[in-house]
């Protein structure tokens, strides 16, 4: 993976953070309860394409530094970067759970799984925010 590349794919990361960090922000102002479910549809949507391009980051820096995947998908790139020790046992798990919550925001319309889904946007928000800062600094 050429450095370019994978530059672009870090700032895109960077700007889905940025927005996805807006969004929880809001959702935890009190003072914004009218908006509620606009706020909360809006964090699910920003959380779905910020999950995709980290989990897509993620993939090309591990093949940058030599990692081959087998597959190209979510849980197989978390997988590599657990068994690479790049992430820690939990941090894996949390990022399973993030990957399962985003694939039921795709196929499920109701209520209570949009509600479910939201209260554990800040966690994953705060993971790949973390992971990606801490990835920057190992570069």
């Amino acid at each position: 993976m050429e450095k370019k590349s994978l530059n672009l794919r870090y700032n895109l990361l960077l700007k889905s953070l940025k927005t996805l960090g807006s969004s929880v922000a809001r959702s935890n102002d009190p003072a914004i309860k009218d908006e509620f479910n606009e706020i909360r549809d809006s964090k699910i949507q920003r959380f779905e394409y910020t999950i995709d391009t980290f989990w897509k980051y993620l993939g090309d820096y591990i093949t940058s530094k030599g990692i081959i995947l087998r597959q190209i998908n979510p849980k197989d790139v978390f997988r590599a970067c657990f068994m690479n020790k790049i992430i820690s046992d939990q941090e894996f798990n949390i990022l399973l759970k993030a990957v399962d919550d985003r694939n039921a925001t795709s196929h499920n319309y109701g209520e209570d799984i949009s509600e479910k889904i939201a209260k554990n946007i800040d966690e994953y928000y705060q993971l790949i925010n973390t992971l990606t800062k801490k990835l920057t600094s190992d570069s």
